[in-house]
């Protein structure tokens, strides 16, 4: 057994005594390596079927080494604060195929790492979720990607600047999708969402979307969440809500242009069409400041 497993045996025990709230029983963190992380280090964990990597100066990842577990189904990957973080490849997730069903992925924002285009294309996820990954145009094919089995993606802080229309095609089983935090991101195409009409969930907070026609979502008709705070929006009509959007059950559209007064209004006018069974939320704690 080399020093880097008798390091993971000292911290999973650290986790196991502090960290209960966040973790189970089949549930690691593993924190403080430095270094390459390799292979036969996590062979040693036997049964965990969560495994979060954070807080290291990881510099390599050996092939083959993440799905050297064989019961792993769920991986988040901090990168933040690394200075030499990996590139990820499709190496680093040879074995992993059908075991690994949610991917979590966050880069340092200031010396993000790459991804290679190939490095997830064998693997079966339904929960893709990436943070600080430099995209800019959202292509269809800005990652090659089992889209038939995704249920879940997450696009964080990823400078998309521009989103191509058939972006989301093949993507028939998405239920949620959060595109948020992108401030180059100003606006959105007719239908762009087409692609993924069985949509429950869709959160475009913190960008920088100005002109909204409500077009944008034509085919939603299973959303039930919409979260479009902290953008520049300066135009909310309760009938195109209604027409596009029937389903709507939770609407936040707090810290846009619009006056908090005039979105109250329309907050007022959408809950009474629709009888009640949506709420809004248009400000903090829903009071205008006079």
């Amino acid at each position: 057994m080399n020093f880097q497993f008798f390091t993971i045996l000292f911290l999973l025990q650290l986790f196991q005594s502090q960290s209960r709230d966040f973790c189970d029983q089949n549930c690691v963190k593993i924190s403080g390596l430095r270094g390459p992380l390799y292979y036969e280090t996590l062979t040693q964990l036997y049964d965990v079927t969560d495994l979060k990597i954070l807080n290291n100066q990881i510099t390599e990842i050996e092939t083959g080494a993440i799905c050297s577990l064989p019961t792993l189904q769920k991986l988040e990957l901090n990168f933040a604060g690394n200075f030499q973080a990996p590139p990820l490849a499709k190496n680093v997730f040879t074995q992993c195929k059908h075991q690994l069903r949610h991917l979590f992925v966050k880069l340092d924002f200031e010396k993000p790492s790459t991804i290679e285009n190939d490095t997830f294309e064998e693997m079966h996820l339904r929960t893709l979720a990436l943070d600080g990954h430099k995209i800019g145009h959202l292509e269809k094919n800005f990652l090659k990607l089992r889209r038939e089995s995704l249920t879940r993606l997450v696009l964080m802080r990823c400078y998309i600047s521009e989103i191509d229309i058939n972006a989301f095609e093949g993507m028939s089983h998405l239920e949620e999708l959060e595109i948020s935090y992108n401030k180059n991101l100003t606006g959105l195409r007719k239908n762009v969402f087409r692609g993924v009409s069985n949509l429950k969930r869709l959160f475009l907070d913190y960008n920088r979307i100005r002109d909204l026609s409500w077009n944008e979502f034509e085919g939603l008709f299973k959303l039930e969440v919409l979260n479009l705070t902290g953008n520049r929006i300066f135009n909310f009509d309760a009938d195109k809500v209604i027409a596009i959007l029937p389903n709507l059950k939770y609407l936040e559209i707090k810290k846009n242009l619009w006056p908090c007064k005039l979105k109250e209004i329309f907050a007022n006018q959408l809950i009474e069409k629709m009888h009640d069974s949506v709420t809004v939320v248009y400000a903090d704690d829903n009071i205008c400041d006079l």
